[in-house]
This record gives structure tokens, sequence and C-alpha cells, in this order.
């Protein structure tokens, strides 16, 4: 797990987040008893990705082998619980969004995008009073 930031959450025993740039969903053995989920983030960094805009972002979820779409999310969009049949990308260009997936909860930020895989449910929702602009990415190859 080199290069990996482990952030627990305040309260949730065997519960964090996982900044990975490459996206790999992993439930990992920390103990033989116990597994553990994470939440998978990866933050756009200006230094190594240039300025944030959505043509960079979408370069990069294209070169990473998924087809890219924009949606602009009024505030107070909610989409209760559901899945999908392929693994996503979530990526935040402009506003925030709350994601609420495998007992664990993260607000994501702009330039900040998180690996939604295949049959995992989850919820999100547009947190505060400005629009979310974000490009949803599905895994084609």
């Amino acid at each position: 797990m080199g290069g990996c930031i482990l952030s627990p959450l305040a309260g949730e025993a065997g519960i964090g987040a996982l900044v990975y740039p490459d996206f790999p969903f992993h439930t990992y053995s920390i103990s033989n008893a116990t597994w553990y989920q994470f939440m998978q983030i990866e933050h756009w960094h200006s230094e190594r990705d240039g300025l944030l805009c959505e043509a960079a972002m979408r370069r990069k979820l294209e070169h990473r082998g998924y087809a890219v779409s924009r949606y602009d999310y009024a505030p107070g969009t909610f989409f209760p619980e559901h899945d999908h049949a392929v693994d996503k990308i979530d990526g935040l260009l402009s506003g925030r969004l709350r994601i609420t997936m495998s007992g664990q909860e993260a607000v994501l930020e702009p330039g900040d995008m998180i690996l939604v895989p295949k049959h995992v449910t989850h919820t999100t929702e547009v947190v505060g009073e400005e629009t979310a602009v974000s490009l949803d990415a599905v895994r084609i190859r």
C-alpha cells in the first residue's frame, strides 16, 4: 500500500478512507478475525495533474479506460441507495457531494475522484448551495 494515506473516520472502528491513485478496491485483513473496507478517494494534485478543468479530468479518466459523461446536479439533489452493474469513478469539478458507501461517508470537494465499485450500494447528495458538476466515468476496458 505504498503511497497510501489511511484516515480513520471518527467513531467507526475498522472503517477509514484510503487515498490511493490507482483505485484498487480491496478488503484488507488487519487481523485474522476482522475485515476492513475502505472508501477510495483520489485528490487532484495540480503539480502532477495540471490545472483542474473538465478537459484534464476527462483525459485522466479516459486514459484509465473509462467512458465519461458530465452531469450538473442542483443543490438539494439526492440519490437514494442504489448500485451499478459496472465499476465507476465519480469526479467532482465544482460544488460538493456527500457519498455514503459501505458504512462510510465522505464529502467530495472539487478535484476529488471516488471509486464506486460495481454492486456496492451507496447514496449521493449535493451539499451546500452550489451546483455540483460531476464527471461520471464508467469502466469500458
